[in-house]
Order: structure tokens, then C-alpha cells, then sequence
């Protein structure tokens, strides 16, 4: 849903993502054996990350919703309630070597797929609100709204790492984060 030169989360059309070849598909098969142990390690690691951050006050981790059983941990997301210093601390967690990043700029009802769906020809999106007539130009949402100023993501690969690369993570994490005033 991307048109060219927009950036990696507006969705502009609706869109798919269909381009996977056979000779990817065939990699992904041989690769899927080791995704057991990457959720592991990865489950331990953010774990380890968790411990941290529920020492820093005005931090908040999310949790897992009570009927999950199991998580991937695509990227792990935390919130700084102060958020007006978001981007002051991705810079300082980047300063300090951990890969951080902002997370979303807007919620993805403010993508011109969704402010935009009110005109033009109907699509064959099947969702529960495909055939409901919402006009996504009048909903808001303040959690998701307030999420967007506040997330801060640390990327799935780095919970890939080895549990020294981890410490010096939450080392840096826990300086950064205490040192803006975070505690």
C-alpha cells in the first residue's frame, strides 16, 4: 500500500504483499528449524530487558494478552510516559550503541488508505468493519494516539544476542533511561 518515495509505515493504497518466489519459499522452509530456539532465546532475553525497565518509574513494558501462549517478539516496545523526550532518548540509546527506534509516527487509521476510504470505489477488503460505512476521518483514539508519541522499539535481531551483548544492553538502557530522568 506504500506509493514510491512515501515512508516504510504510510500506506497510501490498499495494498498486499504477495512477493514471495518459490526459491524464497524453499529458504524460509529450511529456516523455519531454527525458529523454536530464536522465540526462546528471544523470550529470554526480553525477559531479561523486562527486569530492567520495571526498575525505571515512568517506564511502562506491555504485556501479553492472558489468552496468548506464545510470543514472537518481532521488535520489543516500551513506553516513556514522559513523552516529550521520546526522541531524545532514541538518540541517547543510539549514542550508547543499542539500536532503538522511534516506533510509529501516527496511527494507522491516519493513513490516507483509511482517510481516503470514505470516497472512491468500494475495495474487497472482508473485515468485520469492511461494509460498516466508517469515516476514519472522524476516529480518534487517544491510547493509540498517545502510543505513537511514546514507543520507543528495540528490533528483533538485536534480542537475537548473547547474554553479554544483553547485560551491556541493559546497562545502557538503564543509564540512558535513569539519566533523562526516568527514574
Amino acid at each position: 500500500g506504500r506509493t514510491k518515495g512515501s515512508a516504510w509505515y504510510d500506506h497510501d493504497v490498499l495494498g498486499s504483499n504477495l512477493r514471495i518466489t518459490e526459491f524464497q519459499a524453499a529458504i524460509l522452509s529450511a529456516q523455519l528449524a531454527r525458529l523454536p530456539g530464536q522465540i526462546e532465546r528471544r523470550d529470554e532475553n526480553v525477559n531479561l530487558l523486562d527486569q530492567v525497565l520495571a526498575e525505571i518509574e515512568s517506564v511502562q513494558t506491555l504485556a501479553d494478552a492472558p489468552d496468548m501462549n506464545r510470543r514472537s517478539h518481532h521488535m520489543h516496545i516500551f513506553r516513556c510516559r514522559e513523552a516529550s523526550d521520546r526522541d531524545d532518548i532514541v538518540a541517547a540509546l543510539n549514542d550508547e550503541g543499542i539500536p532503538a527506534l522511534a516506533g510509529w509516527y501516527r496511527p494507522l487509521y491516519k493513513n490516507a488508505v483509511f482517510q481516503n476510504a470514505h470516497q472512491g470505489p468500494a475495495h474487497g477488503v472482508i473485515s468485520p468493519l469492511a461494509a460498516k460505512n466508517v469515516d476514519y476521518r472522524d476516529v480518534v483514539c487517544q491510547v493509540c494516539e498517545q502510543v505513537c508519541q511514546d514507543a520507543i522499539w528495540i528490533p528483533q535481531y538485536v534480542l537475537l544476542a548473547d547474554r553479554p551483548q544483553i547485560d551491556g544492553l541493559c546497562e545502557g538502557l538503564r543509564t540512558v533511561l535513569l539519566s533523562a530522568g526516568h527514574g
